[in-house]
């Protein structure tokens, strides 16, 4: 006795500007009949046609085994994978890659105060880390605090008394390492990044 699964037919969806497989399922014979006239659809199809890994020649009916994908950008133009990107778009990915790493940098305060303060970074004096260790701003830092309107000191010195965390992408953070003339590489330096 036939079964559903008997009447279900495999089928792909061939895409039509390069022939790629994008996708591949089962269906009755009658939903399939609907399919057919599309010019991307291909029935039936080996069990063991996969997804972006085989391309169909239109003119032979074969499936054609495609090289390994590099990665999720890759594009196949028919003859070979293709890095469509352009630098542009390669500089945002990289800069966006290096925003998340910012976003989830945190040092405690002894761990940021020793490393702005240790002798081999030079950032700080080493005695200004533990001014800074107690919360309180260091000699370095204090013209840029006090150049500050009185309400953003009070903000900022209280801040930096209840702080038990630095992040990388707080504005303290970020303005004290401009101030200090370090670069945003210099001050991902001191989070490990």
């Amino acid at each position: 006795m036939p079964t559903n699964d008997d009447k279900m037919v495999s089928f792909a969806v061939v895409s039509a500007e390069n022939a790629i497989v994008i996708g591949t399922g089962r269906t009755d014979a009658e939903c399939l009949a609907l399919l057919v006239g599309d010019d991307d659809v291909v029935s039936p199809v080996p069990d063991w046609v996969e997804d972006e890994k085989y391309r169909y020649d239109w003119a032979s009916g074969e499936w054609i085994a495609l090289p390994e994908k590099p990665g999720p950008w890759a594009k196949w133009d028919g003859g070979g994978w293709i890095d469509p990107r352009t630098q542009t778009d390669l500089a945002a990915e990289v800069e966006g890659a290096q925003q998340a790493r910012r976003a989830g940098a945190s040092l405690t305060r002894l761990e940021f105060a020793k490393r702005v303060s240790h002798p081999e970074t030079g950032i700080i004096q080493p005695s200004s880390g533990m001014i800074l260790l107690d919360g309180d701003v260091p000699p370095e830092l204090q013209p840029m605090v006090g150049s500050l309107p009185p309400a953003d000191q009070f903000d900022l010195i209280m801040d930096l008394k209840g702080a038990s965390q630095f992040d990388r992408l707080n504005p303290f953070v970020i303005a004290a390492g401009h101030y200090l003339g370090l670069t945003d590489e210099q001050i991902d330096a001191v989070f490990g990044i």
